[in-house]
């Protein structure tokens, strides 16, 4: 499940509680069906923005991909295209994840 969910996580967006809350929502869903998101799984740290506001240049990671367990398993690289939005592509960064498939 990839693409542009508009949701965040609570730990670099405690100042939005509400979309928060929603979020956190998702993400139990998610979980729930055995899902991990692709990013966290390889970088924990760090946020990894995918988004930027054009009036506060704050930024929030809205974009997510979400793999099995298994697959996530599989993932060797996520990569944060930025070029894609500074290039005026989209508004949003892309989400690269490189795979070792059988």
């Amino acid at each position: 499940l990839v693409g542009d969910l508009n949701l965040v996580e609570s730990r670099y967006h405690s100042h939005l509680p509400e979309f928060v809350q929603d979020s956190k929502r998702y993400f139990e869903i998610f979980a729930s069906y055995g899902l991990r998101d692709a990013v966290r799984a390889l970088h924990d740290k760090a946020p990894h923005y995918t988004w930027f506001s054009p009036r506060t240049d704050e930024g929030q990671r809205l974009d997510h991909a979400f793999a099995s367990t298994d697959l996530i398993g599989r993932a060797r690289a996520v990569t944060v295209r930025e070029e894609v939005r500074r290039g005026g592509l989209s508004d949003h960064s892309g989400l690269e994840i490189v795979l070792t498939l059988p």
